[in-house]
């Protein structure tokens, strides 16, 4: 089995994001996505828990594991955004790369599954709480947190058109799909 998978759907969301890149940080954003999943994988390594493949698609970067407990699920979602705070060090030397691993750190844990936060917090719940109690808690941080980022896209609109709508309303279509399957 081949362990990195490229979907051509995330070929095509790279050179969009390539050719529609009027802040020049498109390699810095690329470098501090590779420190995430690189926190991810060494926090996997650390755990001894099997990475069966790498996959890229329109979703981002998933990384398909072996059986794990919800205590090392925890730890290994938290990874990645830890990596990102790592990319600050660099805030003097490459500010735009520091800046690209700060929002993508910050991004990644807000609560929204499949998001590192949405696994944290899963994961963290199902430690402490019954199963039922700890969906019924995620599902209400996770819509409460989407209503939020609409209604915060909302604001935005007045100042810069409605693309932070457009963003908003694509990611909760991609919050809707996807749910289920992370709940």
């Amino acid at each position: 089995m081949v362990f990195l998978h490229i979907d051509p759907g995330w070929l095509v969301l790279m050179a969009l994001l390539w050719y529609w890149d009027p802040l020049g940080c498109f390699y810095p954003f690329c470098a501090a996505m590779a420190l995430h999943e690189l926190g991810h994988l060494a926090a996997l390594s650390l755990l001894r828990v099997p990475v069966r493949r790498m996959r890229l698609d329109l979703s981002g970067a998933v990384l398909e594991t072996g059986a794990t407990d919800y205590r090392r699920e925890l730890i290994c979602a938290l990874a990645g955004p830890v990596a990102n705070c790592l990319g600050l060090f660099f805030w003097d030397v490459f500010p735009l790369f520091a800046r690209c691993c700060l929002l993508l750190g910050v991004f990644n844990l807000l609560p929204l599954p499949p998001l590192d936060g949405g696994k944290a917090l899963r994961a963290f719940l199902l430690l402490r709480c019954n199963t039922a109690t700890a969906f019924t808690v995620l599902t209400a941080v996770t819509w409460v947190t989407a209503a939020a980022l609409m209604l915060w896209a909302l604001c935005l609109t007045a100042d810069h058109g409605l693309w932070p709508v457009a963003a908003a309303g694509l990611a909760l279509l991609r919050l809707t799909l996807t749910m289920k399957k992370h709940l």
